[in-house]
């Protein structure tokens, strides 16, 4: 790659003993880029391929023009092959999408002009489509199945989907509708393609009876299904996840709320065959083991109170929380269900205006300032949604983000375990139960190598993230301001970072 300094391998040569709750790493290879020389327009984006090779994306802007920068990396994190894609400045990056195949870039205009990027990752051959879909309409998530990318879309208050063939650019606008509901009554809950990319799921939420409908799409780019959820069902769903657990059996997981979509007081299981809704089950948040264990003392002591005093008059206390939910695994005649809590969080701007006659005006607005991940929830339910077991415990979130992400790889380990390992800061941290009750197996801990240089003096973290890779190896990346006043690199640098790292 042509803009990376620094390629650094290094094995550890101390096997020191961190203490008996950490776990022994090892910086296998580091590379840095220079960010005053690759200049990022957007931050570092790593992709994990299928064959345990990396995506790297980066990208410049010079003469007017974006540059993006593909690149692939091998195990050893040496570049094997390099693509370039030029847009004129008034393409912005609108969102992107990575499949088994292929990974997608959609450029858009103010103007309502496009261009969809696709590029093979076997080959790394680059083709693209350009064409319009109009100025006001706003794009939400972006998802590809077969030959087709969809973008579930807003325009005038009416909801529908954006499907573009992106090998010829054919483009349709499919309505979305629900029988006695107006068109701007109907908002999406949440879209996701299956892990073996077979079928793209919508989920639509009609305000007026305030029901969850899935919509089922196939590799063809067609409707395979359309069906109520929660006709039977009287909460609310604020949040929903789906996984495949058999033939045509599906498993859906998030949370629900009694009166509004917008607040959530519980989390939920579902199932369905077919178009057959088998059951729905909820779990307030307060009645979760350890669920209140991130707060203070006090704060606990005083939502108990609340909550048996609504008890007394046979009511229930909700808490409310958002869960980023990750896909049921399924051990046996058992569901594994993780989920990672959240909350968005603002900040007050104040700005001063001079007015004419020399007076200052203050203003201030309320603007989002990412998302709090505070703890995660493990719990095991059996075939028809009965709660066995359930546990919660703290993630150490070092960094706010602005969408909702997972912290937490899962490694299933073994059929009685499952292993969960997630990044704070600068420790890695590791987290294994045992699949028949819950109980915390292992609990340790690692620092990160940051640089692999005892020269080196972090002077800022950045926002770097830590993911499972292959075998006994995690990658980390990100941002970092570092300081060296006795070795022979520069006294003071910022750089975007890969790290692999073994365990």
């Amino acid at each position: 790659m042509k803009k990376i300094i620094l390629a650094l391998i290094l094995v550890v040569a101390s096997n020191q003993f961190l203490s008996a709750q950490e776990k022994q790493s090892q910086l296998i290879k580091r590379i840095e880029y220079d960010s005053k020389e690759l200049d990022l327009t957007r931050k570092l984006e790593v992709h994990k391929l299928e064959d345990e090779r990396l995506l790297v994306v980066t990208s410049q802007y010079k003469d007017k023009k974006f540059t993006y920068m593909f690149s692939k990396l091998n195990q050893d994190l040496d570049e094997v092959a390099e693509q370039e894609f030029q847009v004129s400045k008034k393409h912005y990056y609108g969102a992107s999408y990575k499949t088994k195949s292929h990974f997608f870039v959609f450029f858009q205009t103010r103007k309502g002009k496009y261009i969809l990027m696709s590029i093979d990752l076997a080959s790394m051959e680059i083709n693209s489509v350009e064409g319009e879909v109009g100025k006001k309409i706003s794009f939400g998530k972006m998802n590809v199945i077969g030959d087709y990318v969809f973008f579930d879309s807003r325009a005038k208050r009416e909801t529908f989907l954006t499907k573009i063939n992106w090998k010829n650019g054919k483009k349709e606008v499919i309505p979305v509708t629900v029988k006695d509901n107006k068109a701007k009554s109907i908002r999406y809950t949440n879209s996701q393609l299956l892990k073996d990319e077979s079928e793209l799921f919508y989920f639509i939420r009609a305000d007026k009876e305030k029901e969850t409908y899935v919509m089922r799409i196939g590799t063809d780019g067609k409707k395979k299904d359309f069906f109520s959820l929660t006709k039977n069902y009287d909460q609310v769903i604020s949040e929903i996840s789906v996984s495949k657990v058999g033939e045509d059996e599906y498993i859906y997981t998030g949370t629900y709320s009694e009166k509004s979509a917008y607040a959530s007081s519980g989390m939920f299981i579902g199932k369905s065959v077919g178009r057959s809704v088998k059951f729905i089950e909820n779990y307030n948040f307060l009645n979760l083991n350890n669920f209140l264990n991130h707060l203070k003392e006090r704060k606990v002591k005083k939502i108990e109170r609340k909550k048996k005093r609504k008890e007394k008059k046979g009511k229930e206390l909700s808490y409310n929380y958002n869960i980023a939910c990750h896909d049921i695994i399924k051990k046996g005649d058992r569901y594994i269900f993780i989920g990672e809590a959240y909350y968005p969080t603002y900040r007050t701007e104040t700005t001063y205006v001079t007015n004419a006659d020399g007076t200052q005006t203050t203003r201030t607005r309320t603007v989002f300032d990412g998302y709090q991940y505070t703890h995660a929830v493990i719990a095991s339910f059996d075939e028809s949604g009965q709660l066995i077991w359930d546990n919660s415990f703290e993630l150490y979130s070092a960094y706010k983000p602005f969408y909702v992400k997972q912290f937490i790889s899962v490694s299933e380990a073994t059929d009685e375990e499952v292993e969960m390992i997630f990044s704070s800061g600068r420790n890695i941290n590791f987290k294994t139960v045992n699949q028949f009750n819950g109980k915390t197996i292992k609990e340790r801990k690692s620092e990160i190598i940051s640089t692999g240089d005892d020269t080196d003096k972090l002077k800022s973290f950045g926002t770097s993230e830590t993911d499972y890779w292959y075998g006994d190896y995690f990658i980390t990346y990100g941002y970092q301001k570092i300081k060296n006043k006795t070795g022979k690199k520069k006294k003071k640098r910022k750089v975007h970072f890969i790290n692999k790292i073994q365990f």
